[in-house]
């Protein structure tokens, strides 16, 4: 019986350091999307993550990634981008309007936000998976928050495994 909830014990152990390893950001709160409609996030299009320039696999690794609001952005809400590599770590954080030390998220349409980013020379300098996810915020709440996604790096070269082959347009992984 001892045995058995040693066993129990370290499984249970396991399961909560497993649990704590994936890559969040430190600002991710669950929203409680009492906002107004200028922070409510709808959704993520046009976004790729390849080498370029094409056909790869060597160049620079460039993440595009774009993100709708339900309404123009307000003045009184801060809007961040998230993208963290496979080790957790923060690779970058994107904001509208600008806060210091971070990028800025460019409003490129009345209601979506774009960025671009390069991330190293490839092979071997830019992480091949990234992590991104998303939020909104007026003052310390958090009016809204996207799930996290992944993108993994892609060339145009079929003839070289380095690099999963990119779908024909972009690396879009929208839902």
């Amino acid at each position: 019986m001892r045995k058995m909830r040693a066993i129990l014990a370290s499984v249970t152990l396991a399961i909560a350091l497993v649990g704590g390893v994936s890559p969040v950001p430190a600002a991710a709160v669950a929203p409680d999307n009492l906002g107004p409609s200028c922070t409510d996030i709808k959704g993520r299009g046009g976004t790729s993550y390849k080498v370029v320039p094409d056909p790869g696999p060597t160049g620079a690794a460039e993440f595009h990634f774009e993100f709708f609001l339900a309404t123009a952005p307000c003045n009184q809400a801060t809007y961040y981008l998230y993208i963290t590599d496979s080790s957790g770590g923060s690779v970058r954080i994107a904001t509208y309007p600008a806060t210091a030390g971070n990028d800025l998220l460019t409003l490129c349409d009345t209601n979506k936000f774009c960025y671009t980013q390069t991330f190293g020379a490839t092979p071997g300098g830019a992480p091949t998976p990234i992590f991104v996810s998303g939020a909104s915020q007026i003052g310390q709440h958090t009016a809204d928050t996207t799930p996290m996604v992944d993108y993994v790096l892609c060339d145009a070269n079929s003839a070289d495994p380095t690099y999963p082959d990119c779908p024909i347009g972009d690396n879009s992984w929208d839902q």
